[in-house]
């Protein structure tokens, strides 16, 4: 593809390369310098000017030769613009002060500006008291400008100065012929000579305003429904509409009552004096409503707010309240009570393993509950999903974790006799073992023997799996683990 290079420099300092195929990119050119120094003297810097647009590509602090800041402090010749600083020369200064060694050099009475609205210009007034008595100010050398360039769009009308005991008036009439996009930054100057020195001084002096016609306003909120289920919604659709008669754009943001921002800000672009801009913002509250804030930002970074309510919206899942771990005592079965809650709107559904199993929960004192009952054999600790979802399916799943739960039969596994000269002692050996699984259950927590074929009471059981028996006789021997489960019963006979 041949490109035909048309670099073209207008105001905008632009260049654009075409293709035959209609293919096009725009881009920035370099700057071009004189490559000559030229000396800020307020600004005590030196800088270089691009040919195209007037930028200054390059700008630094002067300095002596041996490297010393120079300032009113400290003045010299600059090594590179080669300006001669003297003592009597002051920095930009800013409310009366040098921005350098802070000397008050005059007493600034008034800054005021007006608009002029038939004439679609600024007054601006400017009253100060000089404070050293060495500083004469010359007649007809103040004037104001912008921030340098043709950007700011004003255009000096007219620019007068007087003097009345000891205190100067300067008045500036200018035409705003642009919205310029930001502050505008008036920058005057003040042209004078020190003592009887005849070389020409300069106190210089900034200030930024916004233009007095600029105006923004937020007009209209509208808050559309998303999905409505029995008066609830999972997202509302907010759109907001405006003017600003100034800005190019403004940035919105939303924020909750204590501040908090709940939706990030944006830019939005104004088109005619108008804007529009519509978002979901990720937002609950309830049927007494929650209050909002909708904040628009004009280019001077002004806001405006308008406050919204905003009432039944749910995104949010149901929360688990209930405890998560059924693993701390042994069982034959597990009774579990599920308990939920949802700010929202409500109406849970719980189920366990499996969202076929979804069931409503009963609502007792603002929880949604669901009772389990859990059997079977679960030795080594398992885990489970419950399920919940809201009104609107809202849903989330939290796994829970089972265990301890036997029904398994100790097993009787030997049986032994010793005489003693009183008895017998009888030795029972068992273990809780579960054949199929290969896993230990509850284990082993006592030993009966009796002549009754009926399972003993609770208290005819003991710990010592070693029990002496006086006579002979027909003896059944029964084990229980921790969890009530009884073995099958064993027959010893015992003889003289």
């Amino acid at each position: 593809m041949a490109i035909e290079n048309l670099a073209v420099c207008d105001s905008g300092n632009y260049y654009i390369d075409s293709c035959t195929c209609g293919y096009y990119k725009q881009g920035h050119i370099a700057h071009t310098t004189d490559n000559q120094w030229h000396t800020s003297i307020g600004g005590m810097n030196h800088y270089t000017t691009c040919n195209i647009c007037q930028y200054w590509p390059q700008s630094e602090r002067c300095k002596t030769a041996d490297g010393q800041i120079i300032d009113c402090n400290h003045p010299g010749t600059c090594s590179v613009c080669g300006y001669v600083y003297t003592k009597n020369i002051h920095k930009h200064i800013e409310d009366g002060e040098c921005q350098a060694c802070g000397k008050k050099l005059l007493d600034v009475l008034e800054f005021n500006y007006e608009y002029d609205k038939q004439n679609d210009q600024y007054i601006i007034t400017y009253r100060f008291r000089v404070l050293d008595d060495n500083i004469k100010i010359k007649d007809n050398t103040v004037w104001i400008w912008g921030d340098g360039t043709a950007s700011t769009g004003l255009t000096s009308i007219s620019k007068t100065n007087s003097r009345a005991d000891g205190v100067e008036t300067i008045q500036i009439i200018v035409k705003p012929t642009e919205k310029y996009q930001a502050k505008y930054f008036f920058r005057g100057r003040i042209n004078m000579n020190y003592g009887d020195d005849t070389t020409a001084y300069s106190i210089c002096f900034d200030k930024r305003i916004i233009p007095t016609v600029a105006q923004s306003s937020i007009d209209e909120v509208t808050v559309t429904d998303i999905g409505k289920v029995d008066g609830w919604t999972k997202q509302k659709q907010i759109t907001v509409k405006g003017s600003d008669n100034w800005s190019n754009q403004v940035k919105l943001s939303m924020q909750d009552e204590e501040g908090k921002e709940v939706y990030q800000e944006v830019v939005v672009p104004v088109q005619n004096g108008n804007y529009t801009y519509t978002f979901i913002p990720e937002i609950e509250a309830d049927s007494q409503g929650k209050k909002y804030k909708i904040i628009v930002k004009d280019v001077f970074d002004q806001s405006k707010e308008k406050e919204v309510t905003i009432y039944n919206i749910d995104f949010k899942a149901p929360t688990l309240v209930s405890k998560t771990e059924y693993t701390e005592e042994w069982s034959r079965t597990k009774n579990i009570t599920v308990e939920a809650t949802d700010e929202g709107s409500g109406n849970v559904q719980i189920a366990f393993n499996n969202e076929a199993d979804y069931q409503l929960g009963e609502e007792k004192e603002g929880k949604y509950i669901r009772n389990y009952v859990f059997t079977g054999e679960i030795y080594t600790p398992v885990q489970g999903a419950i399920y919940l979802k809201d009104a609107l399916g809202n849903y989330q799943m939290t796994t829970i974790k089972i265990g301890k739960i036997d029904n398994t039969s100790p097993t009787i596994t030997n049986v032994r006799t010793e005489k003693t000269e009183t008895g017998t002692t009888v030795i029972i050996e068992a273990n809780d073992i579960n054949e199929k699984v290969g896993q230990e259950g509850s284990g082993i927590a006592g030993y009966s023997i009796t002549t009754s074929k009926e399972l003993p009471t609770e208290r005819n059981y003991g710990t010592n799996n070693e029990i002496e028996v006086e006579k002979a006789g027909t003896y059944y021997i029964y084990v229980k683990d921790n969890t009530g489960n009884v073995s099958a019963r064993y027959t010893l006979e015992i003889t003289e």
